[in-house]
């Protein structure tokens, strides 16, 4: 199997991927692509603009906190002029009944929901014709994804809530889940264009600060990573995208200390299970937390998160899972965190999971 130059040192996880049947994970003019449509494979550099360290207006929540799907609705609630909302799924009938309050308010509501989903038991259909009755303007997302896994809430453009949490009670309440309440200008303005864009069903291509798929998602991750002097923390729901299990090796061989706490996930795919091998391997730890999905409590919840955490000052934080299919063929949408106390949360939820973690 072809392995990129750039990760030649990370050769093992791709040959005990084959070893181990692997069809899932991504390769190199090979004929095993996870669903994916190609994005360019090369991790690039990230602009200047996105490595600065400077103050942001953010802050993070850590579900599950007791206040189920509080904050969102309170934003929702405090709407004056516009709401858009854009969600995997949402089958939480506060949130449906707060964007009717707005739209019969006066607000002009917009919804972009996900139509298909990979399991059965998901719909969004209800909830899409309760919003229509309720005066809000929704769509379904393009077509183009295979899925759009977006979870962002805008306010009056002038607040953007980007999430890895789906507008649900078990996720706001049984979940491990990260809320970012990001103020930042340019981030909001770029939420907003990739919003309208993909309501109006019209292509775009961001360019500015946000992780964003299937767009530039594998970049931005791979570059974060690369840049770690010290130490690099991922915990997500799922992790078997080649480039990112590479980049975290690589790091790993440069002698950066790396962490991964995944989902308590029975169920979990070959190229998971492959990418897990591959990382043991290379001697990092890697820790499943956590109840099993579906059956979560507030006190041990399920890892719903996506997160990566490098040298304890800057975090991603979105909506996508670690997966070929996630980076390069969702709609997916994410910020880097560079904010001191919204990092120190993070990493303080992170050592706990991973102490409570079971090592695989």
């Amino acid at each position: 199997m072809p392995i990129r130059p750039r990760y030649a040192a990370a050769a093992l996880a791709a040959s005990l991927a084959l070893a181990c049947g692997d069809s899932g994970l991504k390769t190199v003019g090979g004929t095993t692509e996870d669903l994916d449509a190609g994005v360019p494979d090369e991790a690039g550099a990230v602009p200047a603009s996105d490595a600065a360290a400077s103050p942001q207006q953010v802050r993070v929540v850590v579900k599950p906190n007791g206040q189920a799907d509080g904050e969102v609705i309170a934003a929702i609630k405090s709407a004056t002029r516009s709401l858009r909302l854009y969600v995997y799924l949402l089958t939480d009938s506060d949130v449906t009944a707060a964007l009717i309050a707005k739209a019969r308010a006066g607000v002009d509501v917009r919804v972009v929901l996900n139509k298909t989903f990979p399991v059965t038991g998901q719909d969004n259909q209800a909830v899409f014709d309760e919003l229509t009755r309720g005066r809000v303007k929704v769509v379904w997302a393009p077509s183009g994804f295979v899925y759009s896994h977006a979870k962002v809430v805008i306010v009056d453009d002038q607040l953007a809530w980007v999430m890895t949490m789906n507008l649900t009670v078990s996720g706001s309440e049984t979940n491990r889940e990260y809320l970012v309440e990001d103020r930042e200008p340019a981030d909001i303005a770029e939420a907003s264009a990739i919003f309208d864009a993909d309501y109006a069903n019209r292509s775009y291509f961001p360019s500015g600060g946000l992780v964003v798929s299937p767009n530039n998602t594998t970049q931005k991750l791979v570059a974060l990573v690369t840049r770690a002097a010290s130490r690099v923390d991922l915990e997500g729901e799922s992790l078997s995208d080649t480039d990112v299990v590479n980049a975290l090796i690589t790091a790993k061989q440069r002698g950066v200390a790396v962490r991964v706490v995944l989902a308590n996930d029975r169920s979990s795919t070959t190229a998971q299970r492959s990418a897990v091998v591959a990382l043991k391997a290379a001697r990092i730890p890697v820790v499943s937390f956590g109840n099993e999905s579906g059956s979560g409590t507030r006190t041990t919840p399920y890892v719903h998160s996506k997160m990566i955490l490098v040298d304890g000052n800057e975090a991603y934080v979105g909506s996508a899972n670690f997966t070929t299919n996630a980076l390069d063929s969702n709609r997916e949408i994410g910020v880097v965190v560079r904010d001191a106390a919204a990092v120190s949360l993070i990493g303080t939820t992170f050592d706990a999971d991973f102490r409570g973690g079971r090592a695989l």
